[in-house]
């Protein structure tokens, strides 16, 4: 699967300390949105789209990069910093006009010099701070859209661990840990952990 980000990162770099970390350890693809404002996302899977916040929008150089180069029907996630609250209204309109599926969203504190907030020394100083940047790179729900398939007859010993969503028809002797939906129709010898948990009888 091929993976981009698109990003816009233009007054503190707060963005950009997001995107680098989550690339180096999820392999995604970079692409600046201001040096690269004709990059082809065509051949891409999942592309996420990251972006300080500007008076309640994503910057204009990355909503005008989705309209004018966002293929239809692709699975996308969104990334942003604020200083003061996350809005994704602005790219989200663009994405339902592209027919995009939001696979998942991640939002934290980014210091904010822009606008009124400039007059009062900026807001969230020291933001992303090393949590952050660590949270974004390694909780990774926002990213994770693939479903495990554990079919019937199927058994697995040993702990099971996906960034997805498991079905599990089969049995695992072991821990199953899933950062989506867990649904056991099978057996688990061992705990389970997950966002969401379905068990069929």
């Amino acid at each position: 699967m091929r993976k981009a980000i698109v990003y816009a990162s233009v007054h503190h770099g707060n963005t950009e300390k997001l995107v680098k970390r989550i690339a180096d350890e999820c392999q995604f693809s970079l692409i600046d949105a201001v040096k690269q404002p004709n990059a082809d996302l065509s051949s891409y899977d999942m592309i996420g789209f990251a972006s300080g916040i500007y008076f309640s929008k994503f910057h204009q150089s990355l909503l005008g990069f989705a309209e004018k180069n966002l293929p239809d029907n692709k699975k996308v996630f969104l990334i942003c910093t604020y200083g003061g609250n996350a809005n994704y209204k602005s790219i989200e309109q663009i994405l339902s006009k592209k027919h995009s599926k939001v696979i998942g969203k991640f939002g934290c504190k980014g210091y904010d010099t822009f606008g009124p907030f400039k007059l009062v020394g900026g807001i969230a100083k020291g933001h992303p701070d090393e949590e952050d940047i660590k949270n974004a790179a390694e909780n990774r729900e926002y990213i994770a859209d693939e479903t495990a398939v554990i079919t019937e007859g199927l058994s697995i010993k040993g702990d099971l661990d996906s960034l997805g969503s498991i079905d599990l028809f089969g049995s695992v002797e072991g821990n199953v840990t899933c950062r989506g939906k867990l649904t056991v129709s099978g057996s688990i010898t061992g705990s389970s952990k997950a966002n969401e948990f379905f068990a069929n009888d």
